[in-house]
């Protein structure tokens, strides 16, 4: 029997009060380092000719068990990002769209995920919608906090946030 790989998409709409030029250059495996709690134990760039985000780079994070490896697949100014990832068991595409409207950027994240072995389809199966929009929900909290002071939020106060932003699951097997 051949393998039945398990995919799903989500999305996460973010909306940041900062223009478009101050919050997409952000989006950096380096910058993060500003404004993502626990970013800078957790994240290595691997390369980049400039140093920060641009197409091509490749950087890896650790946040558990299997260390990711990342390639920036789209780097379009101001207005589009695009990653892909792989930890040997799961592909993942982050695909970030930035939309700039009076001062304010409206942002649509999305993620797709492929597993490439059952332990990756039983990794993404493990995936909750409530765990994806927790995780994207604190990553706008961070984002917002840090144009807004300049500073990293703290964890005690990105706990007592709320996360009320929608997420839609689709899932895409056949």
């Amino acid at each position: 029997m051949a393998f039945a790989a398990t995919t799903t998409e989500y999305t996460f709409e973010m909306h940041i009060d900062a223009p478009a030029n101050e919050v997409f250059p952000l989006l950096c495996p380096v910058r993060e380092n500003d404004w993502v709690i626990g970013w800078e134990d957790a994240a290595t760039l691997i390369h980049s000719q400039s140093g920060v985000a641009e197409l091509g780079a490749v950087f890896q994070t650790n946040h558990g068990d299997t260390p990711e490896t990342w390639v920036i697949t789209v780097h379009e100014a101001d207005t589009h990002v695009a990653f892909a990832r792989f930890d040997g068991n799961v592909v993942k595409r982050l695909v970030i769209d930035l939309k700039e409207q009076g001062g304010r950027t409206d942002m649509l994240w999305t993620t797709f995920q492929t597993g490439t072995s059952d332990v990756g389809n039983a990794s993404i199966a493990r995936t909750s919608e409530e765990a994806y929009r927790a995780t994207y929900a604190s990553l706008e909290t961070m984002l917002q906090h840090y144009l807004d002071t300049g500073e990293m939020i703290s964890p005690e106060a990105l706990h007592q946030q709320a996360c009320a932003s929608p997420v839609r699951r689709r899932d895409l097997s056949g």
